[in-house]
């Protein structure tokens, strides 16, 4: 088993992968578009850049460029939110940070 690394400080690159459990064929054409789609709104929620991306039919592997750790406000928030769950959500996801504000 590999041994787990830890992210260091700053900006970099990280190669992720996942491999399906004793080695199954779990990703056919329908599966690696919804993973495809997953894949670019999370990239928009995390604030990361895929660089690259090879989905197969049994595990996957992406190249991220992570950026350095900054704050972001409401609005960045907000969009990233609806980047991942859409318009509604975010929505009320907004109400909910007025209301906790007060």
């Amino acid at each position: 088993m590999r041994e787990a690394r830890i992210k260091a400080e700053g900006a970099g690159y990280y190669h992720i992968m996942s491999r399906a459990i004793e080695g199954r064929f779990i990703f056919g054409t329908p599966e690696k578009e919804f993973f495809r789609r997953l894949m670019r709104k999370l990239e928009i929620f995390c604030g990361v850049r895929v660089v690259t991306y090879s989905i197969l039919s049994s595990h996957w592997h992406i190249l991220l460029d992570v950026p350095e750790w900054q704050d972001i406000d409401e609005k960045e928030l907000l969009r990233r939110i609806r980047a991942l769950y859409g318009k509604n959500t975010a929505k009320t996801v907004a109400a909910e940070l007025k209301a906790f504000q007060g």
